[in-house]
């Protein structure tokens, strides 16, 4: 049934009806909320990518007060030979070339179990994300973060990745991510051409594979349903 007109409300890879507002519930899927954050992080931080900022990791150091995950330190202490420093971790800081990231949320009725979980994995790192975010179906809407919080969203039902391509082709941005559920139709030609051309990563929601998203070099992380 792809590409057909939609008769009834499904979800899915059909051209969707008229676009409407939806509200999706809060359910909590901390797999796909961590792995939001994480490729929203690794999109964010590629090397020469925008103005340097501080950014902070702990590394392993040497320390003058007591440490008390330095087992070794505890066994000296605790014979009478306390060590002049102790093994610990400390926060060290640098800087670090970082971006925002563009963000697609696939918007249209099988994605709207995942809606909650991605918004919250994408707050995590709410700095690097490029507000507002676009949220498609068979059309792209721009989505603030109040509508998203409020479980607001305009769908037309269907899904067709072909209006991100077109879309991107008018935002200017080098890196982007698409959060879906996979089954969004083959793009070719100037649309895959649009999407080739971006640092691009997808969060694949509840699906292991996605054979419409092959070719484009996207980083893929695939979450399984919960």
């Amino acid at each position: 049934v792809a590409r057909w007109p939609m008769v009834t409300q499904r979800g899915g890879r059909d051209d969707g009806g008229a676009c409407a507002q939806h509200e999706h519930g809060r359910a909590r899927h901390d797999p796909l909320r961590r792995a939001v954050a994480r490729l929203v992080a690794r999109l964010a931080t590629d090397q020469g990518a925008g103005p340097p900022r501080r950014a902070a990791r702990e590394v392993d150091s040497l320390l003058p007060w007591t440490q008390a995950g330095d087992r070794r330190g505890r066994v000296l202490a605790a014979a009478g030979h306390a060590p002049l420093l102790w093994r610990g971790p400390m926060a060290a800081r640098y800087w670090q070339r970082a971006g925002q990231v563009t963000v697609y949320l696939d918007v249209s009725g099988s994605m709207h179990p995942y809606l909650p979980a991605a918004l919250d994995g994408l707050l995590h790192h709410a700095s690097s994300v490029r507000w507002p975010l676009w949220a498609f179906s068979t059309e792209v809407h721009a989505a603030t973060l109040a509508e998203l919080r409020h479980g607001r969203v305009r769908s037309t039902g269907g899904t067709d990745l072909r209006c991100v391509a077109r879309h991107l082709a008018q935002v200017r941005t080098r890196r982007a991510l698409i959060v879906t559920d996979g089954d969004v139709g083959r793009v070719s030609g100037r649309d895959a051409e649009a999407l080739r051309a971006l640092r691009l990563g997808v969060v694949l929601c509840g699906a292991s594979e996605a054979p419409d998203l092959a070719g484009l070099g996207a980083m893929v992380t695939c979450v399984p349903a919960s």
